[in-house]
């Protein structure tokens, strides 16, 4: 994308605004873009004072908010920073309710499809006995019964009745409550719920090292080890930069390249673009999850290294 912007930016036809008869300064800029699909259909960027830069819906990264027509116009109009200030202020960070939400089932929080409220004849309301019975179903006094009847009808006294009953044996209070610890003797541990690392393409974000996947451990630059297994990596150098790339591979001599996923870098200028080339510490995320768990030592790192305040 960046390279994009800047082969834009390298051709002095691509870039042109839009002609206008007022004098007075307009509230949005138009630009027009040259398009690499149709030479014949160019893109349009809209410009505002507030740093908001968009592209039509023909970009096929319209979506997104960001792509390199947009980044070649916002630096042709040198408000870039502005503009990536926009950007990330527009993102939606995770949130407290997120994490805990993390590995959660859809259905979590929902009532059961067996217990909910089941339409028919089962749920009609009884308003009560009826009244009014036929006549011949009524009971007659027991002076009209047949005499066999009323020779029947006495009960046998009643006999009282033994309930048994069972001691209950309560421990008494002020005792303290027995946790079940690990087999080690260790009380159990609970595991909270982290977000991983998701920057969009083109993109990078800053995390820390054990809110990533633990089977990272090569810089994605410098080929280097970021962390050796199974080894504590104390701060500042739990400090990574997640981007997201397609992975160069070769097969019979044949180069590909993989599925688009997560690459990790070291806090380092030089690591970062030997695979790319047009990165800018300005463009750097932090989530404000992680933005919680940096400490002074880790921010003061990323000031020297990469010249970026979290």
């Amino acid at each position: 994308m960046f390279a994009e912007a800047g082969q834009l930016l390298g051709c002095p036809n691509s870039l042109v605004q839009s002609p206008t008869f007022t004098i007075e300064a307009r509230k949005e800029d138009l630009w027009f873009v040259a398009s690499k699909e149709d030479a014949n259909k160019p893109h349009s960027v809209k410009v505002s004072d507030t740093g908001r830069v968009t592209c039509d819906e023909s970009c096929v990264r319209w979506a997104r908010h960001i792509c390199s027509h947009t980044v070649a116009v916002a630096e042709k109009v040198e408000m870039l920073s502005k503009y990536l200030q926009w950007f990330r202020n527009r993102r939606k960070t995770g949130t407290l309710t997120k994490m805990a939400e993390v590995g959660a089932p859809k259905t979590s929080g929902q009532k059961n499809k067996a217990t909910q409220r089941r339409k028919g004849r089962s749920n009609a309301k009884v308003t009560g006995p009826p009244t009014g019975f036929p006549q011949h179903s009524r009971i007659p006094p027991s002076d009209q019964l047949p005499v066999a009847m009323q020779q029947n009808s006495t009960l046998p006294p009643s006999r009282p009745v033994q309930l048994n009953t069972v001691s209950l044996q309560v421990p008494p209070l002020g005792l303290p409550l027995s946790i079940p610890q690990q087999p080690d003797g260790s009380s159990p541990t609970t595991q909270v719920p982290t977000l991983k690392p998701d920057p969009p393409p083109g993109l990078a974000e800053v995390t820390l090292l054990h809110l990533c996947d633990p089977r990272v451990s090569i810089c994605h630059g410098c080929s280097q080890p970021i962390r050796l297994a199974g080894a504590h990596v104390p701060p500042p150098a739990d400090l990574v930069v997640v981007s997201k790339m397609r992975r160069d591979y070769t097969v019979a001599g044949e180069r590909r390249q993989g599925k688009l996923g997560n690459v990790y870098f070291h806090t380092n200028l030089s690591c970062i673009k030997n695979k790319l080339a047009h990165f800018l510490p300005s463009l750097l995320t932090v989530q404000s999850h992680v933005r919680l768990l940096l400490t002074p030592l880790h921010k003061q790192h990323l000031i020297d290294s990469l010249g970026f305040s979290a």
